[in-house]
């Protein structure tokens, strides 16, 4: 019975942790660049009735399907990040650039090279071309400096000024099997430091902005049947608990 509802209230934590996560989502709607997350879920391992006595142990030997086998609830965790392109805005800025296919910007930051498809940039002080948050755009050969004049972006990500090449976008991308965390600002890193980036085929798109990925109406869709899911194991945690105060009862009386 115990198993019962440990079983409802791991139910229970994990919707509630699936609405954190899409109402998360939700709130980056209008954030540039933004990739929406996914969860994922695990099952606990299967419990075995041990023999003799009412202990249990991991069913690691109980072939699937056995009928002794018994679930232990699900636990939630953070899924894959959904890197599915974008709609493209038209802005109009200069500076303004977006990547059409799989890819991303390079940023130099104290904490080492950062990933981003956020390419709401402009110039620095010192005419270096930076993000919102100061850091400088990695070029091929380092951060470009785009100085005051204008400047003209190829979809190849070749930065030209006054008809003279001045620097090259470094875009570059990930093997599919490469995860990447998420470092605060829109900025990623792959989980393996050491993993190695090749040159992305994605189009630079000038006086453009990528918009967030996240559909409004599956991750409402998705909120509603969280939302019916923790209701369903909080009933059960309820059912659970009158049937062993009901048995706690009658032992009493018996004894």
């Amino acid at each position: 019975m115990i198993k019962g509802l440990y079983s409802a209230g791991s139910g229970m934590v994990t919707e509630a942790y699936r609405q954190q996560l899409i109402s998360h989502n939700l709130a980056n709607l209008t954030t540039t660049g933004y990739k929406a997350d996914r969860v994922a879920f695990q099952a606990y391992p299967g419990l075995a009735p041990a023999e003799p006595g009412p202990t249990a142990t991991v069913a690691a030997d109980v072939p699937p399907g056995d009928s002794a086998q018994v679930g232990a609830g699900v636990v939630a965790e953070d899924g894959p990040i959904d890197f599915a392109q974008g709609d493209l805005r038209q802005t109009g800025m200069e500076l303004d650039l977006a990547l059409a296919g799989a890819g991303f910007f390079a940023l130099q930051t104290p904490g080492g090279t950062v990933y981003t498809r956020d390419g709401s940039f402009h110039r620095s002080p010192e005419g270096v071309l930076v993000n919102a948050e100061g850091y400088p755009v990695l070029g091929q050969n380092g951060p470009i400096t785009v100085g005051t004049d204008p400047v003209t972006v190829t979809p190849e990500g070749v930065v030209t000024q006054n008809g003279q090449e001045i620097g090259r976008l470094q875009i570059v991308a990930f093997a599919a099997d490469q995860r990447l965390l998420r470092v605060g600002y829109g900025h990623y890193q792959p989980q393996n430091a050491q993993a190695p980036t090749t040159p992305s085929t994605a189009s630079v798109v000038q006086g453009a902005l990528e918009a967030s990925n996240v559909d409004v109406v599956q991750n409402m869709t998705e909120m509603i049947s969280a939302m019916r899911s923790y209701e369903a194991s909080q009933r059960m945690v309820l059912y659970q608990d009158q049937i062993l105060s009901h048995t706690v009862n009658e032992l009493g009386r018996v004894g």
